[in-house]
């Protein structure tokens, strides 16, 4: 509000707080990674719900008594890129950030032996179910060709098997 100084003349005008993620961290990472999520902006205790690419990962954060709220998650099975993180609420507009997915070789098994061995590889956070990943092993530059699919372990994964030649 703005007035005069005797009081006669007055104006006023609504201003809104918009909620804010002010950060995720780290703002890139692996399937399984835990991720913490802060934010602003909110209206004292209300509940919370985040999802990141329409699926829900952390079911009722409550907003404290100055607008804050945080939650953490688990980062799950899903493909690798650039995805939208949503903190949602009942009664204030949403708010979105980006986090990064990395891809991940999370098994090699066995992890080591001899020539003749038989050896699986699998990888997850890949972009998709028809993206052509290349293996390499040691100096040998594509042992093999893939395109990644959705098993054994959901979207964006692969397995491969090869034998050690060198």
């Amino acid at each position: 509000t703005a007035k005069d100084t005797s009081g006669a003349q007055a104006s006023s005008s609504n201003y809104t707080i918009c909620p804010n993620i002010t950060s995720i961290l780290p703002a890139q990472g692996t399937i399984g990674q835990i991720i913490t999520i802060n934010g602003e902006g909110f209206k004292y205790g209300e509940v919370i719900d985040i999802s990141i690419s329409g699926s829900q990962v952390v079911e009722n954060c409550i907003v404290n008594s100055s607008g804050s709220m945080n939650g953490t998650f688990t980062v799950g099975s899903q493909t690798g890129g650039t995805k939208t993180v949503l903190a949602a609420g009942q009664q204030s507009t949403s708010a979105t950030y980006t986090f990064k997915m990395i891809p991940n070789i999370y098994m090699v098994n066995p992890c080591n032996g001899i020539v003749g061995t038989q050896v699986e590889v699998r990888g997850n956070a890949y972009t998709g179910t028809n993206t052509l990943i290349n293996i390499d092993f040691g100096s040998t530059v594509k042992i093999g060709t893939l395109t990644g699919y959705t098993e054994p372990d959901g979207p964006g994964t692969f397995q491969f098997y090869f034998n050690v030649n060198t």
